[in-house]
């Protein structure tokens, strides 16, 4: 898959699988991991990169919320289906609630490779 037909997946009804999406990220972007802020949730530079590379794709390719959602694919999809449980994915369900502007991160970790 290439970012043309994973954008074309995330806009329509269809469903991405998080791990084609992390493996889209890594043909197709050079990344740099870094440490980032999700609402009140402070992300290390070791942990948490699978987030930072969705965010930084959404921003890149001005996807909506619910766009940039639809990247985490199943791990989305457990986020709905338990909305009481506030222990996993805590970068989705902080997403869900404050969306971009509760987003501290440097967007530019994520370039596109040549």
């Amino acid at each position: 898959m290439n970012t043309a037909q994973c954008l074309k997946i995330i806009r329509s009804e269809s469903e991405i699988s998080f791990s084609d999406f992390i493996e889209l990220i890594d043909n197709e972007y050079w990344f740099s991991n870094i440490a980032f802020e999700n609402g009140n949730i402070l992300n290390s530079i070791n942990e948490n990169q699978g987030s930072a590379k969705v965010f930084c794709f959404g921003r890149m390719h001005s996807l909506s919320k619910q766009e940039t959602l639809k990247c985490f694919g199943e791990h989305y999809k457990s986020v709905l289906e338990s909305p009481e449980d506030t222990k996993s994915h805590l970068n989705i369900r902080s997403f869900i609630e404050n969306s971009w502007k509760g987003l501290l991160i440097d967007y530019d970790a994520l370039t596109i490779k040549n």
